[in-house]
């Protein structure tokens, strides 16, 4: 049987009563849509009742397709305005038409309000429409059936084609077009297809098809480009294609670019751009049978009309007013089989894990989040090497510019450099961001070339995520190169230089880790130079880093966005929106096209665009910003959404996903296909609609939690392409999709329904409503996506809202994939009138999804919405937002469905509606840690709770922030029979204010469902737990509330119960005991110092149960720093549980009253301790008091120890026991004097306690044996005179004293000794010297004659070097010894364990425990904003507390009160440096250092302009301990106009360092019988900090002493000075250059050092072959040591100076003499660095080759003389060889080592070395004058006799000697004139010029230096001219050759100025004119000098003569 084919002809014959427009009359058409085709019919102009008549219109396939019903949409054409306006539509019923086939109908139809409109409609519509179906009389001949056409009859009726893109439209007057083209058949139908208009796009991408009925191959295909404007469109240009073209290209189609042209055809010469346009003639059978049907019907007469009119009134048609809500109908549970069945179980199992790890996902995401707060960011520009040209000289003039979190700092300029050191530090403060908001912050370092008139240009960037620098180790990125890439340039492409920073992100609670620098900096470079290998200079002359770079791309592919809000709003503004997404990542950025959606919501705009990022890898920086923006004309574009994505995570791929093949491929079916990541919907999220400005922007811009509202999704997909096509700009760009986006492509959606019950509302905020009258109602509306269900208003009742509404969104489209699936969001909203959004929350769908409907009512906590303030409608701070009642349900549509997941409305609303009698009471025991409400810290707490619109609250409890409650709350109420639809309980902690309103301080919730059910009132209460409580905001705080709820349920509601039974626990008696030591650094009270403090604390209990009690007042030392030194007692009543253990309350008072006091004390603060882990019943949690520092076990075995040494000591001195008392004896006497008694003294301490367990001392005795045994395992011995220092006892202690430190309880005089200073550099220096004599015997034995050999040969062979070969070397392999620091610190010895071996910071973090228990006092009032709160910490109060459960006569005390008794101590601090100092305003500051003790304040002078100062300062100040012992240490900026700002400060307690064993055992003696040393005080590292910031603000290094006074009397403090400041001199002495590779040039040098002026050489004019010279000396001044490492380096430019145009360089280097400083300044003398490298190359030489230096010579003849008793045989020699040598006065000035530097010393002759090997064999011969040797001084006689004669015969040639004599003075003579070659002190220095558009590093010459650095007073007695003025010496400079001279020899001259070749061509050229010339002259009198010739006869003889003969 054949298909059925059908089709459908409508035919839309007129209109009446239309709906007039804005404006009058309408210019109506009428579109008619059938399924999925569209016709419409032509526009009548100006009328109300149109009749168009139109065509009919044929559609196909109803019944395959479906079709039920027709739409006709009348619209009105809107000449004025983009887009059309709808006046309503028509749905016209099928059913009849299809029941009668053939049969006409021709009806009205009224028109109704289409979707979109914002008025009704009005009017009818009249349709003619007949369905025909292929079966029966009416049908037309099947092709199955027989009646089958030709082939060849099909003949082409239809083309196809389609306008694929533009490129390059231009329209005048217009920059930007709204460009889309029109297409048309001349000559054919009026049916014409137009593309999309593209906004703001000059080549748009439209890949539209289109078909067009063409039967005729003559006509002309007329094409259109147009721009879309507000009053009218203008045309771009039009092309005209001929269909015999088209034919000619058969199935295969046309493909091609046409140029536009006018709009006649006319060509006009004017670029309007090229249109590519595919083309294809075909035949379409529906069509064909739809042109046969009407023939057919219209010669047989079958169509017909109907006389009359019917109409079917129970056939209506549904109209649709919800698109998105469907009928239940549509889905209707299947019966499914058993393997179905598992089928949808195992689905729903794996939605809820995919749920779950989703869930997971977001938690992790959680923990590695950033906390907000205040942040600081420092970016440390250290140096740039290498970087890229941007001026004409070849140089740039380079500064850093710095951008982090929308702020700009910069750097100074430093002018014609391409390498430059910066050294600056630039400091960001972020005060009080948002987590979000730091968390994609990007540190953006730009590095710019300064031009004084242009632009600047971009040379390089290089950009960091501050996220990804926190999680680095210390935070930070230290001191690593990165490479500058340009963004900007298509040009430039690579790395454009390199660049030396650090970066640190510090938040709070960070610190940061201290760094020496200089330590730090000689290890870098040394790791650079072992990695480089041996160089020409050593590693002297600096290089770029080697980073290896890779260019890849990151392609982010834009394909649609959708949801998106309307932004344009405004007058003009039209609605909508003009969207383009911009994405940015390391420097780049790039926009799609601006794309114009207009609407009212839920716009949808398409891009399809490509955006290219160029990425040079390695790159820091690793998140990928993705912006949605909105264009506006004419203000700033306002941010819609931003998403963020990890670079690390974007897929890699090798090959682009946009192939490269043919458009036209792809548009026949082949061509490139996608093949990246699938695209994914990104969910986007921002501000409320409507809220802009600054606050909108910050949710628009970041997002995050704190985003409240959903704005859209983006369809993005990304991927790094790691080998991009060659072609492909290396700039960021936009292009269009290169490939045909498939169908599948798109994700996938399926239908869901989201169900919704809201219950209740609690808390909920109560706005007055407009009329005054009542509270405004509230709204609920829960959404998610673009799906809403809102809710109705209702009353709010007390804070209470009931709705208790159940409203659902059924099958609607969301994402398949559960990450795609956008946030619910639950909005409380006010009105009406006014309807405005108060509070919000969002909640994830993955934790809906993973409950599939099956969900419990939860309550949902909603957040003030932070970007809309109280004035805009908002919730203030001070407010609770409330919470709702809330029952979700989402999940799959076919889930729902299922009888397992329906929802029974009405038994879920009966539910809430079902209240059953309950007693509901609340148990309320204490608190803890209450906010304060009052300035003095405290506040009148009670408790008030909430339940069902009534309250309840406690008794007041006046000052204390730990009341004890211990009330039942009792309420009766009718609650819902499931406790889960229930109301919250409300807790809230309130202050009484006496004069004021009370006040709401904390609260939290407690859902009724977690209230236990008790079986009757007589139940015990359940357990009560601790909950934290939140302020009224709903942010955390630090209280928490002790209580327990529970439910009674009640017969009926009248029932009546009794007095609930008191909650109060079991008691039980004890003693609580509190040792007050005192108060420390009590802050003023109303600009007052206290007088006289005292301190009360209170012991609270139930029942009046408590007790309390007061130290006296006491101003000793001083009334900020009270000593009490009291043991107070008090008995109360304690719980035996420790849960319901309370709190002391202790509160400090000032004695003292006035008129600013009053006549009552004023409380100066307050605070409270927990008893609970102090009460010694508490098994779970009691902690000893000061278990760590005081033990009962170890001071007995301490003192039996002390015991048995004493008894030894006295047996030795009876002499009974000799082997044991004299071991005992040697042990214990070590070292020296009274070291023994010392020893001794120091091993013993006291400690108290109870317990007596002998094993426990035993295993206590074998761990600190152990940890004895670590602790002195690397220490050294010291130094005799330490010994000495520290053996002496004290005046008036004997040996036989206890000294048992600060712990003994009758001497304070024996307080234990602090032994400081130990020096180790002895010790070290022996050692250092013993292993480096080891090392060179080992190198010295372990060379074989074989290896000697081969040296010396391949020394010989080796000659390259020495003829013009660079010599090789690497520094470290040379004999020449470098400091590691400006000046030898003997101070830092053995104090850098804590800071270098252990990384230590402050040295709390070593001492981990305190002595004393110290308690924080506190003043001021909390406030939910930071900035409003006062709440600060106003002193400390220091006491010992127990909890005994006897009688405290009878227990041990803790510490004796002798012990504490007060004694005066010199407290010594020695501050070293600074470090990462904060500046208070700029970049810098001027630090210096304030301590204060108490009273005592000491200043220091400042150290001008750093960051980073060296302070070297001492301080001492004398306390009394226990006293004023708070050390505040402060660094301020000096100001010299206004008052000095504070940096930061820090703090120690001397009390806690003091009194702490640990500390005590620093410096100390070991006992025998290690008699060793332990730890000196160390140097620490304090971290400075200020109250306005939570960040350090920089770095303090210190060490710290506490002596006795009497022992700081005695020794003197240690000698602590830094390195002092000293002023050098460097000379440069730039001799000549050589391999310039130029011809001739004007050449000078330009060297500096450092910030230092730059200083250059006289210029050598017209210098020939590159070889310049100049002998000239430069003199830099620096100052030493050296702020920065790298301020040390020499640079040297090489120029080429230029009159008329701008200078050229022609190479540079960079040469570091850091090393070399050090070397100078530490030993205090010259140094002459090529020629110490030179001396130490040839004494290498020399060691290689086996041959003996003089020094070895030397000690060789003095040895040989000892032995053989010649000594005076040896001064007789000795005496003619210093005869012999001052016979040449050259070789005596180079005997003399270079003592006079007028004179050069003479190099070595060539045969020097064999004159040392003979005379070293004649000083093996020499023997001794006196004394005899016997037969072995006879055999040496001989011997050298024989030699003697044996020299006799090989004398050398004397003509031989004598020419080499000749040659050695005649090299002399040219180094004295200035002809020789450099001297030792020289060395030549290549250099180099970096090419960076061909990168490529080209050499450019060498040029010959000699450096020097000498000390001030050296300087001055050696005297040097600058350049080659007087006095020319030190070195004598000769004068310069080569230099060019005036002479009266044209022809030099010429040569000298023009070159030898250019001299000779124009000396060529100039030869030729002068003969021309003379040639011209002479010849007009040529014809004059022939006939004079002729008549003379010279000239013509011969002619004459032989006509003569001819004619005879």
């Amino acid at each position: 049987m054949a298909d059925i084919e059908d089709r459908l002809e409508v035919k839309v014959v007129a209109a009446r009563n239309l709906l007039e427009v804005e404006g009058g009359e309408c210019n109506p058409f009428a579109v008619v849509r059938c399924g999925g085709e569209i016709e419409q019919t032509t526009v009548l102009n100006h009328t109300t009742d149109p009749e168009w008549n139109s065509a009919r219109m044929v559609f196909s396939d109803i019944t395959e397709n479906e079709t039920d019903h027709v739409v006709v949409t009348v619209m009105h054409k809107d000449l004025s305005a983009q887009q059309d306006q709808t006046i309503g539509a028509a749905i016209v019923d099928l059913r009849t038409a299809v029941l009668s086939p053939g049969i006409e109908t021709d009806e009205w139809y009224e028109l109704e309000r289409a979707p979109g409109m914002g008025v009704a409609a009005s009017g009818q519509v009249r349709i003619e429409a007949t369905y025909f179906l292929n079966e029966g009389e009416d049908a037309l001949p099947d092709e199955e059936e027989g009646e089958v056409e030709e082939e060849a009859s099909r003949l082409p009726n239809m083309l196809v084609g389609t306008v694929a893109r533009a490129r390059g439209l231009y329209l005048e007057g217009k920059d930007l077009l709204d460009a889309y083209a029109s297409v048309r058949v001349l000559g054919g139908t009026i049916v014409k297809a137009s593309t999309p208009v593209q906004r703001r796009n000059n080549s748009p991408h439209w890949d539209f098809g289109f078909k067009l009925p063409v039967s005729e191959g003559e006509r002309q295909i007329l094409v259109k480009v147009k721009d879309r404007g507000v009053l009218r469109n203008r045309v771009i240009g039009t092309c005209t294609i001929p269909m015999v073209e088209v034919a000619a290209h058969g199935d295969a189609g046309l493909m091609k670019w046409c140029k536009l042209l006018g709009e006649d055809g006319m060509v006009d010469g004017k670029d309007r751009g090229d249109l590519e346009i595919q083309l294809k003639w075909t035949y379409d059978k529906k069509y064909a049978k739809s042109i046969a049907s009407r023939i057919a019907l219209a010669t047989s007469g079958v169509m017909s009309r109907k006389s009359q009119k019917a109409k079917d009134e129970q056939m209506v048609v549904e109209k649709k007013k919800d698109e998105w809500l469907v009928e239940e109908e549509a889905f209707v549970p299947l019966k499914l089989s058993v393997k179905e069945q598992e089928a949808v179980r195992e689905r729903r199992q794996a939605q809820i894990t995919m749920a779950d790890r989703q869930l997971d996902d977001l938690e992790r995401a959680k923990e590695h989040e950033m906390v907000g707060g205040d942040y600081q960011i420092q970016v440390h520009i250290l140096e740039a090497r290498d970087l890229n040209a941007e001026d004409l000289n070849g140089l740039s003039d380079p500064y850093a510019r710095v951008k982090v979190l929308n702020r700009t700092k910069k750097t100074r300029v430093i002018r014609k450099v391409s390498s430059c050191v910066f050294d600056e530090t630039l400091y960001f403060n972020a005060n009080n961001v948002s987590q979000k908001e730091i968390e994609e912050a990007v540190v953006e370092v730009q590095v710019y070339d300064f031009d004084a008139f242009t632009a600047h240009d971009m040379i390089g960037v290089a950009t960091f995520d501050a996220r990804a620098v926190h999680a680095l180790p210390d935070h930070e990125f230290y001191r690593k190169w990165v490479g500058l890439v340009d963004t900007r340039s298509s040009e430039d492409n690579g790395y454009q230089g390199f660049l030396k920073l650090s970066i640190t992100v510090l938040g709070p609670g960070d610190q940061q880790k201290a760094h020496d620098v200089e330590r730090e900096y000689q290890e870098e470079t040394a790791a650079e130079l072992e990695a480089e290998g041996p160089s020409a200079l050593g590693g002297l002359s600096l290089s770029g880093p080697s980073l290896d770079s890779k260019l890849v791309f990151l392609v982010v592919y834009v394909w649609e966005a959708e949801d998106l809000p309307k932004m344009d709003v405004g007058l003009f503004a039209g609605g909508g929106i003009e969207a383009y997404v911009k994405c940015e990542f390391a420097g780049n950025s790039v926009v799609t096209s601006a794309v114009h959606v207009k609407g009212k919501g839920n716009l949808a705009p398409e891009y399809r665009e490509e955006l290219w990022l160029p990425v040079v890898e390695p790159v820091e920086s690793k998140r990928v910003t993705v912006g949605l923006w909105d264009y506006n004309t004419f203000s700033r574009d306002n941010p819609v959404a931003h998403l963020y994505f990890d670079y690390a995570e974007v897929k890699r791929t090798d090959s682009s996903s946009s192939s490269s093949s043919s458009y036209f491929a792809s548009l026949v079916g082949g061509g490139p296909k996608y093949t990246g990541p699938r695209p994914q919907w990104h969910n986007l999220y921002g501000a409320p609609l409507g809220v802009q400005g600054k606050r909108g922007a910050l949710q628009n811009v970041f997002g995050g939690s704190e985003a409240s509202t959903y704005r859209g999704r983006l369809l993005l997909s990304m991927e790094v392409l790691t080998k991009p096509p060659s072609k492909e700009k290396q700039v960021a760009h936009r292009a269009p999709f290169h490939f045909k986006p498939a169908a599948g492509l798109k994700p996938a959606a399926v239908k869901y329904h989201f169900r919704v019950l809201a219950i209740s509302g609690s808390e909920i905020p109560t706005f007055r409503s407009p009329g005054g009258l009542g509270a405004a109602k509230m709204q609920l509306i829960v959404s998610i996506g673009n799906h809403a269900l809102e809710f109705a208003f209702e009353p709010n009742k007390k804070g209470i809202v009931m709705w208790n509404d159940l409203k659902q969104l059924k099958g609607i489209d969301l994402p398949v994939m559960l990450e795609e699936i956008p946030d619910v969001c639950v909005y409380l909203v006010r009105g009406p009138p006014k309807v405005q959004t108060v509070c919000y929350a969002r909640l994830p769908a993955a934790k809906f999804l993973k409950e599939q409907f099956r969900g419990d009512p939860t309550w949902v906590v909603l957040k003030a919405d932070k970007a809309r303030t109280k004035a805009m409608g908002g919730v203030a701070l001070t407010v609770n937002p409330g919470a709702v009642l809330v029952k979700f349900g989402l999940g799959l549509s076919e889930d729902a469905i299922d009888p397992a997941f329906s929802w029974d409305e009405v038994a879920l609303r009966k539910k809430a509606e079902d209240p059953v009698p309950y007693a509901l009471r609340v148990y309320v025991f204490q608190a803890r840690d209450l906010p304060a409400s009052d300035e003095n810290g405290l506040l009148d707490p009670y408790v008030k709770v909430r339940f069902c619109g009534n309250k309840a609250k406690t008794k007041v409890h006046s000052m204390t922030t730990a009341p004890l409650f211990y009330e039942t709350l009792q309420f009766h109420e009718l609650v819902p029979r499931d406790l889960k639809y229930g109301p919250d309980v409300v807790v809230q902690v309130w202050d009484r204010d006496a004069l004021g309103s009370n006040t709401p301080m904390a609260m939290l919730r407690y859902p009724l469902s977690k209230c236990v059910v008790l079986a009757s009132e007589s139940s015990k209460h359940p357990v009560p737990e601790w909950h934290a409580l939140r302020d009224i905001n709903g942010e955390p705080i630090a209280g928490e509330l002790l209580f327990s709820a529970a439910l009674i349920r009640k017969r009926d509601a009248s029932e009546k119960f009794n007095r609930p039974d008191d909650i109060t626990p079991q008691m039980r008696r004890a003693w609580v005991e509190v040792l007050c030591v005192g108060v420390r650094q009590l802050k003023t009270y109303r600009l007052r110092t206290p007088q006289e403090p005292y301190v009360r604390v209170d012991v609270p209990a139930p029942k009046d149960g408590g007790d309390f009690f007061a130290t006296k007042p006491s101003r000793r030392p001083s009334g900020r720093n009270a000593n009490f030194v009291e043991r107070k007692i008090c008995c109360v009543e304690m719980p035996e549980n420790a849960l319901y253990a309370q709190r002391m309350d202790v509160r400090v008072y000032d004695s003292r009253v006035g008129l600013t006091t009053g006549l009552a004390a004023p409380l100066l603060g307050a605070t409270s301790v927990d008893l609970s882990k102090k009460m010694s019943w508490n098994a779970d949690g009691y902690v000893p008091p000061q278990n760590d520092l005081f033990d009962d076990a170890e001071a007995r075995k301490r003192e039996e120890e002390r015991q048995k040494a004493e008894a030894r000591r006295r047996a030795a001195d009876r002499g009974d026991d000799g082997d044991s008392v004299s071991s005992s004896s040697s042990s214990s006497s070590g070292g020296g004097g009274g070291g023994g008694a010392s020893s001794e003294r120091r091993g013993r301490k006291i400690f108290f306690g109870d317990d007596d367990d002998d094993d426990q001392d035993l295993e206590r005795r074998e761990e600190e044996a152990e940890e004895d045994a670590l602790l002195y395992a690397d220490a050294e011995e010291r130094p005799q005179h330490e010994l000495e220092r520290y053996a002496k006892p004290p005046i008036g202690v004997t040996e036989e004293d206890a000294g048992i430190g600060a712990f003994d309880p009758m001497v304070v005089d024996e307080l234990p000794m602090i032994y400081e200073d130990v020096l180790y550099q002895e010790e070290q220096e022996r050692q250092a010297a013993t292993l480096l004599q080891e090392e060179e015997e080992k190198k010295a034995g372990g060379r074989s004659l074989i290896d000697i050999v081969e040296a010396r040969l391949a020394d010989a062979t080796d000659v390259g070097q020495y003829v013009g070969e660079e010599d090789t070397f690497k520094l470290s392999e040379l004999d020449i010894s470098f400091p590691s620091q400006w000046a030898a610190a003997d101070f830092l010895e053995g104090r850098e364990w804590w800071t270098q071996d252990q990384n230590g910071s402050e040295l709390e973090a070593y001492l981990k425990t305190k002595p004393f228990e110290s308690y924080p006092v506190y003043r001021g009032r909390y406030h939910p904003d930071p900035s409003k709160s006062t709440r600060r910490e106003v002193g400390v109060f220091k006491a010992i507390i127990r909890v005994l459960d006897q009688d405290p006569l009878t227990a041990t005390e803790t510490i004796p009160l002798e012990l504490l008794r007060e004694a005066r101590y010199a407290v010594r601090v020695y501050a070293i440096r600074g470090q990462n100092l904060q500046p208070v305003d700029g970049n810098s500051c001027d630090p210096y250092l304030r301590l204060k003790l108490g009273s005592e304040v000491e200043t220091r002078e400042r150290k001008d302009r750093t960051l980073k100062p060296d302070f070297y300062d001492y301080f001492e100040f004398h306390t009394t301990l226990p006293g004023p012992s708070v050390l505040k240490i402060q660094v301020k900026d000096w100001n010299r106009f206004a008052f000095h700002e504070l940096v930061g400060e820090t703090k120690i307690d001397l009390e806690d360092r003091w009194y702490h064993p640990e500390w005590q055992k620093l410096g100390e003696i070991v006992p025998p019988p290690r008699d060793a040393y332990n730890k000196l005080k160390p140097i620490e590292v304090r971290n400075l900090r200020k109250e306005t910031s939570s960040v350090v603000q920089g770095q303090l290094h210190l060490w710290l002493e506490i002596r006795p006074d009497f022992e700081a009397r005695r020794d003197p403090p240690v000698p602590f000075e830094g390195p002092e400041k000293k002023k050098f001199e460097v000379r440069v002495v730039c001799w000549k250059s050589l391999q310039v590779p130029y011809e001739m040039g004007d050449y000078y040098a330009e060297f500096w050092i450092g910030d230092s002026r730059k200083q250059k050489t006289d210029i050598h004019w017209r210098c020939r072959n590159g070889k310049a010279s100049w002998n000239w000396r430069i003199k830099i001044p620096v100052v030493l040591p050296l702020d920065s490492p790298e301020k040390g380096r020499l640079n040297v430019q090489l120029w080429d100076q230029d009159i008329i145009k701008w200078n050229d360089v022609i190479g540079d280097a960079q040469i570091d003499l850091y090393r070399w400083f050090l070397k100078a300044y530490h030993e205090k003398r010259s140094v002459n660095m090529f020629k110490l490298i030179n001396d130490a190359k040839e004494t290498k030489k020399r060691r290689e080759l086996g041959v003996a230096e003089d020094d070895d010579l030397l000690e060789e003849d003095e040895d040989d003389g000892e032995d053989l008793g010649e000594e005076e045989e040896e001064e007789g020699e000795e005496d003619d060889d210093q005869e012999n040598a001052t016979d040449n006065p050259l070789l005596e000035n180079a005997a003399a080592g270079g003592a006079n530097d007028d004179i050069e010393a003479p190099e070595p002759r060539p045969d020097d070395i064999d004159d040392d090997e003979l005379k070293k064999e004649d000083d093996d011969d020499k023997e001794p004058l006196l004394g005899g040797g016997g037969k072995k001084n006879g055999r040496k006689k001989k011997k050298k006799k024989e030699e003697e004669e044996e020299e006799e015969d090989q004398k050398p040639d004397p003509n031989a000697v004598a020419e080499k004599d000749a040659q050695y003075f005649v090299k002399q003579l040219k180094e004295l004139v200035g002809l020789g070659d450099i001297d030792e002190s020289a060395s030549w220095i290549k250099l180099t010029y970096l090419d960076r558009k061909r990168n490529k590093l080209h050499d450019r010459g060498r040029i010959a230096i000699t450096v020097e650095i000498l000390p001030e007073d050296e300087a001055e007695v050696r005297p040097a001219g600058h350049g080659r003025s007087e006095p020319n010496s030190n070195p004598y400079l000769p004068p310069t050759t080569g230099r060019m001279s005036f002479s009266w020899n044209p022809f030099y001259l010429c040569s000298a100025l023009l070159g030898p070749k250019l001299a000779f061509q124009i000396a060529c050229v100039c030869c030729c004119i002068v003969m021309l010339v003379v040639l011209g002259f002479l010849g007009m009198y040529f014809s004059s000098f022939y006939i004079l010739l002729e008549s003379l006869g010279l000239a013509g003889a011969d002619d004459d003569t032989d006509d003569f003969r001819r004619f005879r």
